[in-house]
């Protein structure tokens, strides 16, 4: 289809050309005018014009300038801007569009302005000295399409030749006193990008035009999200005042402005319910807009600020309430979301009685006359619960009418109400199990799926009826994916529930009706059966051995490794000298550095038999790992943002700190750190920078038997620099008892990208505590933020010097609590006791234990720490173990002194008096 259209085009583009030459142009630039649109159709569906083909168009339409038709002409010019001409050609374009940038008409010379300055932008930058007087002159030309047109340039040219564009900094300030909102909002957008690596100038522009007023409303909106950014960055001391001009924002003329600045509003990271009432009042009114795009926008960003303040929202529940019915079922999609996540509050009084309409309590208790405490107490009892059946009902009768997108939306709300009501979860769960039989695409159903995933780790009641509907659904599902994700959480819930038998048969059917995938995925459950429930073994081994045939190599694998292990547990057969059991344990190292040493033993053979004690991992990995955990996690975050939303976080993060150990125990296998030996302990994470200063460094130190190893983190806050060879040097000079024994640096450290540099060092002689001076050292290559590094830069040493870093004695000790504390203290003895009084300068006694805590660096016994605010007098039972395994015991006594002094006796009780007055001294 595409090549006769080109001959086509070709062909006329002749005739019009002649037709021209004879002075008959104008009568048929209308029959010429449809071949001329057809190159940019072409390119905008995806058809590649080789370079003959391009250069034949480009010179045919050429010779069409001739033509005063003006609408013909303004064709020409989207052609050839979207022709893409070579660089030859580029030259051949700037001589032919001259006369144009220099007309009398102003359409030509708009016309030719964005053009060119389109076609240099994406082929050779450098011309655009040749055409950079034409373009200053237009910025503060008095016609409004010409202004604009040369703004609009210079955006585009501001990526590829920012130096030129920065020196037109006075006439684009002139054009954004323009009366015209066209070339006042371009003139902000240009002049943004010209200053945006200048902080202090950026704010100096912001803070000038909110206090004067843009005529422009796309230039106001501009400016709130300017504004916004600022205070976003937490470099400007203006937020009062920048909050002040969003907040008289939400008066402006222009619902586009309103709307902006309530977003930016609602957007803000710090922002508490105060703040969110103006904007959300605004949004209330807009829910009963006539426009459709006003109430869209209003329920939307309601919808987003449900998730984090779903208390501020309330108030609009009414309003959003009779959007559920509204004809535009996106509108109606999003209100009944968003309730589903206020609902949830409902049951709390100060919630309800901000949704319930005043005047509606009145005169509800004046009716029957109660009194309020009774009608208070008669809608709270049940409000929330009947609200989220009757909000199910509406639900359910207009599923089937919404696209997916939609649809996911709904789901996730009625996770996080699930989530919130767990005593709802068997009606939730059947709506989710009667959405799932439906119609419906991969991200839907997996969305489904998730939910009922989330809803069966959070909820205990709704494991049994989640595994069951999950079942149902994969006797008949399409997607191998979800198939195999089901499968695989039946093998580890399954075998825990009441009834695991009634599982296999479900698990069984896959091996016989479904793909490869699916069946070795059923194997794999099937066997996990099998080993956690010795009763079922049998019988699922006798199911195992069908397998044995199958037709995939894949599914046979899985079918005897299992069969064989499945003997072993019960005969304690062994498997290249291990038991079955011990094959059932986790590795100890990352696969990737499994499979990363077994092809560097290949490549170079040894008749030492390879085992897991010879792998190895280097920083590079460790980096890669960190990277990808991070990926996951942000990737459960993001499909599911309401769940954060609808849990309460669990205190002491114990899963982080999980996640923080098991990477640190791999730090022994890396090969500069294999002869460490076990980790004993790791402190917790200390700044050694500022936050927002250029380089942003924290240290971890993990503490070995013999040796300390400090890893630092790393991060790169200027955007302009890549820093490589990254390493912090440490003075040692004052400490005695350390030696430095090796630096593992950080290769490369870009813009906004974490990396990891380690120290090792070596204790030579006790324990040593004190400070140590820190400096980090790089080399550092300036680079173009829009163009990025490149490899012919040198870079140059530079050094930023760094907090000191402080070695303590709680760096040394294990938090390890014991269960009955008064028996071990009296086991301990008093032979190696040390008694010391201290008066600390706090001014409560929980801020003095807390302080008193991280100096000793031990865990607190039998709930001890548990006080009142108000408490003058304080026992604190502490135990942990030092480093070389030995217990050590203390016994705190805290009194109020005065206002500000906290007087503390001291116990410590161990088996070596040396280690107790190590320990007693720590707080001094």
């Amino acid at each position: 289809m595409a090549r006769p259209s080109l001959l086509a085009l070709t062909s006329e583009v002749e005739k019009a050309t002649l037709r021209g030459s004879r002075g008959e142009g104008e009568s048929h630039s209308r029959a010429t005018s449809p071949y001329l649109g057809t190159p940019p159709v072409l390119l905008l569906t995806g058809e590649k014009l080789t370079s003959l083909e391009t250069t034949e168009i480009f010179f045919g339409v050429t010779k069409l300038l001739m033509h005063k038709d003006q609408q013909l002409r303004r064709l020409l010019y989207l052609v050839l801007k979207e022709l893409k001409p070579s660089p030859e050609e580029v030259i051949i374009v700037c001589a032919t569009l001259t006369k144009d940038m220099n007309s009398k008409i102003d359409l030509n010379r708009a016309n030719a302005l964005r053009v060119l300055g389109a076609i240099i932008a994406r082929t050779d930058p450098t011309m655009l000295a040749q055409i950079e007087r034409h373009l200053k002159q237009a910025l503060v030309d008095k016609n409004c399409f010409v202004a604009a047109s040369a703004l609009v340039s210079g955006i585009h040219l501001m990526s590829v030749n920012g130096e030129v564009v920065r020196r037109w900094v006075n006439e684009v300030q002139t054009a954004l006193a323009s009366d015209n909102p066209s070339v006042q909002y371009h003139a902000l957008a240009l002049l943004h990008q010209i200053k945006r690596q200048d902080r202090l100038a950026v704010s100096k522009v912001v803070a000038s035009l909110t206090r004067t007023p843009l005529k422009s409303p796309l230039a106001h909106c501009l400016l709130i999200r300017f504004a916004k950014a600022m205070m976003e960055d937490g470099a400007s001391e203006r937020d009062r005042a920048l909050f002040d001009f969003l907040e008289a924002s939400l008066r402006h003329r222009s619902d586009m402005v309103i709307y902006e600045a309530a977003t930016a509003i609602c957007s803000l990271s710090s922002v508490g319910q105060r703040e969110l009432s103006p904007s959300i009042t605004v949004l209330q009114l807009f829910l009963c807009s006539p426009k459709p795009a006003c109430r869209f926008s209003a329920v939307r960003t309601l919808n987003k600020v449900a998730m984090s303040h779903p208390m501020a929202v309330t108030p609009c529940n009414m309003d959003m309430e009779g959007l559920i019915n509204d004809s535009n079922r996106s509108i109606a999609t999003l209100a009944i979301t968003t309730l589903l996540k206020t609902y949830a509050l409902i049951g709390c009084p100060g919630a309800f009685w901000i949704a319930l309409p005043h005047y509606l309590v009145m005169r509800m208790t004046w009716a029957y006359g109660l009194g309020i405490s009774w009608y208070k107490a008669l809608w709270l009892k049940g409000g929330s619960e009947s609200g989220v059946e009757r909000l199910m009902k509406q639900i359910t009768s207009f599923m089937s009418e919404i696209a997916d997108d939609f649809k996911i939306v709904v789901v996730d709300a009625i996770r996080a109400m699930c989530l919130k009501f767990p005593q709802k979860h068997r009606l939730l769960m059947t709506f989710l199990a009667n959405v799932l039989r439906e119609e419906g695409g991969f991200q839907y159903k997996k969305a489904i799926v998730d939910t009922l995933l989330v809803i069966i780790a959070r909820v205990p009641e709704a494991k049994e009826a989640g595994l069951s509907h999950l079942c149902e659904f994969i006797e008949d599902c399409e997607f191998t994916l979800l198939s195999t994700q089901i499968l695989f959480l039946l093998g580890v819930e399954g075998p825990s529930t009441q009834e695991p038998s009634k599982y296999i048969r479900f698990i069984y059917n896959r091996v016989v009706l479904e793909n490869a995938t699916v069946r070795a995925s059923a194997v794999s459950a099937l066997a996990k059966f099998g080993i956690s429930i010795p009763s079922l073994r049998p019988s699922i081994t006798v199911l195992l051995q069908r397998c044995l045939y199958d037709n995939d190599d894949e599914v046979r694998d899985r079918a005897i490794f299992f069969v064989t292990l499945l003997r072993g547990l019960d005969s304690d057969a062994t498997f290249a000298g291990k038991t079955a059991k011990a094959l059932l344990e986790p590795l100890p190292v990352p696969l990737a550095a499994l499979e990363a040493s077994c092809r560097e033993y290949l490549q170079v053979p040894s008749e030492t038999p390879f085992g897991l004690d010879d792998v190895t991992i280097d920083a590079e990995m460790m980096a890669r790992m960190a990277k990808a955990d991070k990926g996951v996690d942000a990737g459960i975050g993001g499909r599911a943002p309401t769940d954060e939303a609808a849990a309460p976080s669990q205190p002491g993060g114990g899963g982080s700190a999980n996640d923080a150990g098991k990477e640190a125990d791999l730090l022994s296998r890396m090969a500069e750190f294999v002869h460490v030996g076990q980790r004993f302990t790791s402190s917790k994470a200390v700044a050694l920078s500022e936050v927002g200063t250029e380089y942003e460094v924290t240290c971890v130190k993990h503490v070995y038997a013999s040796h300390i190893i400090l890893a630092f983190s790393l991060n790169n806050t200027l955007e302009d620099q890549l820093l490589s060879n990254v390493t912090v040097q440490l003075d040692l000079s004052a400490m005695r008892g350390l030696a430095l024994e090796t630096h593992v640096p950080c290769a490369s450290l870009p813009f906004g990208t974490p990396g990891t540099a380690y120290a090792c060092l070596r204790r030579v002689d006790g324990v040593p505590v004190g400070s140590i001076p820190c400096t980090l050292k790089f080399v550092v290559k300036d680079v173009d933020p829009s163009t990025g590094p490149t490899d012919d830069e040198p870079g140059y040493d530079d050094e930023y010097q760094l907090e000191d870093l402080e070695i303590c004695a709680a760096d040394f000790m294990k938090r390890v609590a014991v269960l009955d504390f008064r028996n071990a203290w009296e086991a301990t003895g008093n032979a190696c006791e040390v008694v010391e009084t201290f008066s600390l300068s706090y001014n409560s006694i929980r801020a003095a234990m807390d302080a008193v805590i991280d100096f000793l660096g031990m865990a607190p016994c039998e709930n001890s720490n548990l006080c009142p605010d108000d408490v003058s007098k304080l026992t604190v039972l502490l135990a942990g173990i030092f480093l070389g395994g030995m217990q050590v015991f203390a016994i705190v006594n805290l009194r109020t002194d005065s206002a500000k002094n906290v007087g503390m006796r001291l116990t410590v009780r161990s088996t070596n008096m040396i280690v107790s007055q190590f320990v007693a001294s720590s707080v001094a």
